[in-house]
């Protein structure tokens, strides 16, 4: 099985902090760092794993759709392959909104 990668540029990490520090702010997370380091991690991992979210898209969207792209986030990845399962494409890895 391969591993899961984590690998996303430095813009791209810069950006997904500023997501879970968000996600925080608004309640979506409670400010503890095993959350917030798991929030990272799911970000990063779908994106590395060919997810073209568009996270300075995501940090734009009004609350309900950056909930939306969060918690599908959350409740769709793969912690094994790293990959979206049930067919979850975030809005922000969308060529509308």
């Amino acid at each position: 099985m391969k591993e899961v990668s984590f690998s996303v540029s430095l813009e791209d990490q810069r950006l997904i902090t500023r997501c879970v520090r968000r996600a925080c702010d608004i309640g979506l997370i409670f400010d503890e760092d095993e959350s917030r380091i798991s929030l990272n991690m799911d970000l990063c991992a779908a994106k590395a794993q060919g997810c073209n979210i568009d996270f300075q898209k995501m940090l734009g969207f009004d609350s309900f759709n950056f909930t939306h792209d969060i918690v599908g986030i959350r409740k769709n990845l793969n912690r094994r392959t790293g990959e979206l399962m049930n067919c979850f494409l975030p809005r922000a890895a969308r060529g509308g909104l």
